[in-house]
């Protein structure tokens, strides 16, 4: 989805570069993307093939399996997105707790407005 979003166009055919090993969009406007998949990459031989620090710093990269990546060419500046697949008692769980910390925030938030915290 981000990589249709960022080309604006909706019907981007983005395969998974899991046999490819890193796919490349330079389309649309902005910097371009570097989408790579590192599920069939051994860390201590093979990372050296994708160049990963040379596109760290030119491009947007989206890193499926990032967890294989050795830490020292993790970048410090990144953003960390973990999907996870849960049941549907597990997800019904997570919804009332955030739905309890968004409410709770909007009290904080309110009370501060108010006065009545911190002071």
């Amino acid at each position: 989805a981000f990589i249709r979003a960022a080309a604006d166009d909706p019907s981007l055919p983005v395969p998974s570069p899991t046999y490819l090993l890193q796919l490349v969009y330079e389309e649309q406007e902005g910097p371009s993307i570097h989408h790579a998949d590192l599920y069939r990459l051994d860390p201590q031989l093979d990372m050296s093939r994708l160049d990963l620090g040379s596109s760290f710093q030119s491009a947007v990269s989206l890193v499926e399996w990032s967890e294989r990546l050795p830490q020292q060419l993790l970048p410090q500046q990144r953003l960390e997105v973990h999907i996870q697949i849960v049941q549907d008692d597990q997800q019904q769980q997570q919804q009332q707790q955030q739905g309890l910390e968004t409410s709770q925030q909007r009290d904080h938030a309110g009370q501060q407005q108010a006065g009545g915290v911190g002071q």
